[in-house]
């Protein structure tokens, strides 16, 4: 089931930026990144991985999220995000079956910089390396008993690239470590692969 979504995900994602670039290839006013933009992107998280030492966690189920992003430029390197998800933890802990199946909610703010820009303000390639860092907030509607409040946070740290496809479109994909702090203090690998498309200049 999860495997059909994914493909039609993927199916979606290609069509899109297929027909964008058709309808405007021309790459001549600058980066999404240095105007505000949205976002909208479909996300995966892993707890189980080998190099991981989450504790009483041998589940092989993956979580998915929905999630949209609010972009605003502070500088030539610097944006400022936010970031706004809907989806299902799966895989918290095999010992608490109950809680295998939590929604969650989530609501993240932070910073991403334009490495090539950091080292040549000139650098003008429509592929751009990013790095990231973020601090988020989480809501389940469901409680466990290694962490017994509905609500938790996280920090995130971790990259990607994006590809600017034309002046209004792009696509990217990030990779990000997730520790969650408190009592639930579970790690995570997080991926995201989304559209960023400019709103405003």
């Amino acid at each position: 089931m999860y495997k059909e979504k994914w493909i039609d995900m993927r199916k979606f994602f290609i069509a899109l930026i297929l027909t964008f670039s058709v309808v405007n290839s021309a790459f001549t006013q600058g980066y999404i990144s240095e105007y505000k933009s949205i976002s909208a992107s479909f996300g995966v998280s892993n707890y189980h991985a080998t190099v991981l030492d989450n504790r009483a966690n041998n589940s092989s189920f993956l979580s998915y999220t929905a999630l949209m992003g609010y972009h605003i430029p502070l500088s030539a390197l610097f944006n400022f995000n936010q970031q706004l998800g809907f989806g299902t933890l799966q895989n918290a802990d095999t010992t608490e079956v109950f809680w295998t199946k939590a929604n969650q909610f989530s609501y993240a703010l932070g910073l991403t910089m334009n490495v090539p820009k950091f080292f040549a303000r000139g650098y003008n390639k429509a592929i751009i390396p990013f790095a990231l860092v973020n601090y988020q907030f989480n809501y389940f509607d469901k409680t466990s008993i290694s962490r017994p409040k509905n609500l938790s946070t996280q920090f995130n740290v971790g990259g990607g690239v994006s590809w600017q496809i034309n002046d209004n479109l792009g696509v990217y994909t990030q990779l990000v470590l997730g520790q969650r702090l408190g009592a639930d203090f579970k790690t995570s690998i997080n991926t995201q692969i989304g559209l960023q498309a400019l709103i405003y200049k």
